[in-house]
């Protein structure tokens, strides 16, 4: 969406704020990490490169910074930048970062740099490029680092494509140009792994780099979790130490696990960053929007009276909660009782788009995590949204 230079360095502002509150808040107890956001522009075109600072040691934080430079692409950036012509195709170089806490050290930086428009020679495309670094070292992260075997892993990954994936896609889309899974364009956040696809390998609807994402809890069997690991020193959602802390802690900054902080952002800013899979769908008072970022599959946003008030999820792992897993005991053990609870018959539970069963709620700040378990107390929906 075309906006002026003064409404872009708003909105970079704005997304930079909101990238740095929710990724390192919780991080910022134990550092003082801080991510930057330089913002070149011209005209309508601009590049966003982050920039890392308040590392404790600053070899550190340089070298990761000039690999993001490097790998990220942003020499090219640039140069395009630079050499637009004022009437032609436009460029737009955006970033997302998320901090996976570590146990006892620092965890890892992780990040998306976006760009579409004029990327290069030819026609306007898009390119994604997923980043993970090492805070304690400043090293790059690799698949070899993650699975206990990259061959079998990838045979893994294929067939999971295969079985959950490829149904599901659209009959406009290629389902050849999912495999095989990029196994090395990864992305690491606490809730589990997205491969990215090259241009024009994969490409979505809306015209964007193709994802496939999946929680660790898909992933057990393939991933190297032996004592010294990269990933035994990470806390993740399926294997954290205090998972209740995590949950409220999670739910209080109006996010799910490995997903941004969505709620409270301006409708219209968050639609142009995450697109609409498929038409909205009706919803109590408004419409849910299935947004077809790999990392969002299974969820949806709830929109009611044009503004972004929730999220509702069928596919989430909420700190060892895991939809069509764990059961209501299960939650009562982590979370205690609930502030409200309320039972579903098929008339009312077909309004949400819900299977019959019961309704629970919990408060954490302002926001409402309502969960929603079917007749067998089955946990299937985690519903996040803003409290009234």
């Amino acid at each position: 969406m075309p906006v002026n230079s003064t409404g872009k360095r708003l909105s970079a502002f704005v997304l930079a704020l909101a990238l740095t509150l929710s990724a390192f808040a919780a991080f910022a107890r134990e550092d003082a990490f801080k991510l930057d956001y330089i913002v070149q522009e011209s005209g309508d075109s601009y590049v966003t490169l982050p920039r890392l600072t308040g590392h404790t040691d600053p070899a550190v934080e340089e070298a990761i910074n000039a690999a993001i430079y490097e790998d990220g692409g942003f020499p090219g950036y640039e140069r395009i930048l630079a050499s637009l012509d004022p009437l032609g195709t436009g460029l737009q170089v955006r970033a997302q970062a998320q901090i996976v806490r570590g146990k006892a050290g620092m965890g890892l930086l992780s990040l998306l740099i976006t760009a579409s428009g004029r990327i290069g020679p030819g026609r306007p495309g898009y390119r994604a490029a997923p980043l993970v670094y090492n805070l304690s070292t400043g090293e790059r992260i690799t698949a070899q680092e993650i699975f206990a075997d990259i061959t079998e892993a990838q045979a893994a990954l294929d067939s999971l494509v295969a079985q959950e994936i490829e149904p599901v896609i659209s009959d406009y889309l290629y389902p050849e140009g999912l495999y095989p899974v990029p196994i090395d364009e990864l992305l690491i956040d606490e809730s589990g792994l997205t491969f990215y696809y090259a241009q024009y390998a994969y490409t979505t609807l809306s015209g964007q780099s193709g994802a496939v994402s999946f929680h660790w809890n898909e992933l057990e069997g393939l991933l190297n979790r032996e004592e010294g690991s990269l990933l035994s020193t990470l806390i993740l959602s399926d294997a954290a130490d205090r998972p209740a802390d995590m949950i409220k802690d999670t739910v209080a900054q109006g996010r799910l696990p490995g997903l941004p902080a969505l709620l409270g952002r301006d409708l219209q800013e968050v639609l142009d960053e995450y697109p609409p899979l498929t038409d909205s769908e009706a919803f109590p008072s408004g419409e849910q929007v299935h947004p077809e970022d790999a990392r969002l599959r299974g969820t949806a946003l709830i929109v009611q009276h044009d503004e972004l008030t929730g999220m509702i999820s069928r596919r989430t792992n909420l700190w060892g909660l895991i939809t069509g897993t764990s059961s209501q005991g299960d939650v009562h053990t982590f979370l205690g009782l609930p502030d409200a609870a309320l039972l579903l018959d098929e008339n009312t539970a077909g309004g949400y788009g819900l299977e019959p069963g019961s309704l629970e709620s919990y408060r954490y700040g302002g926001y409402e995590l309502r969960l929603h378990f079917d007749t067998d107390l089955i946990l299937k929906t985690v519903w996040l949204s803003r409290a009234n």
